[in-house]
């Protein structure tokens, strides 16, 4: 990336997936990557690679959501949809996230300036056996 975010290009999270629909009149089955569900609050615009979406309704089921979008009123509408990545932008908070990171500077606990953020590794630890 070789422009910063601003107001016209913000950053975007990806925020979630649509799995599949799910009935008859336009609902889809919505996996949510992130741990906020007010993402998916009645009236929240979140976006995909192709349009943005506005929520109508969504419900828990499962371990996913029930989502109902504006303009998505048949089956054959919402299977446009499976697939795609969902995202939206950044809530404002003091919670500093991964993309933050890279080209911040780093100094340590005495203040001797380490240099910058060039990369982020994801570790996890193993499962349970």
């Amino acid at each position: 990336m070789t422009e910063k975010p601003d107001q016209i290009n913000p950053v975007l999270l990806e925020i979630g997936k649509i799995l599949k629909p799910h009935g008859l009149n336009g609902e889809l089955l919505v996996f949510l990557s992130t741990n906020l569900v007010e993402r998916l609050n009645p009236g929240s615009v979140i976006t995909t690679e192709k349009l943005e979406l506005e929520i109508i309704t969504s419900r828990p089921h499962a371990k996913n959501f029930i989502v109902q979008f504006e303009g998505i009123v048949n089956r054959e509408k919402a299977e446009e949809l499976r697939g795609e990545l969902l995202f939206a932008e950044p809530i404002n908070d003091d919670t500093v996230w991964v993309h933050e990171l890279i080209g911040a500077e780093v100094v340590d606990q005495h203040g001797i300036n380490r240099g910058l953020v060039t990369s982020c590794l994801l570790y996890t630890s193993p499962s349970p056996r």
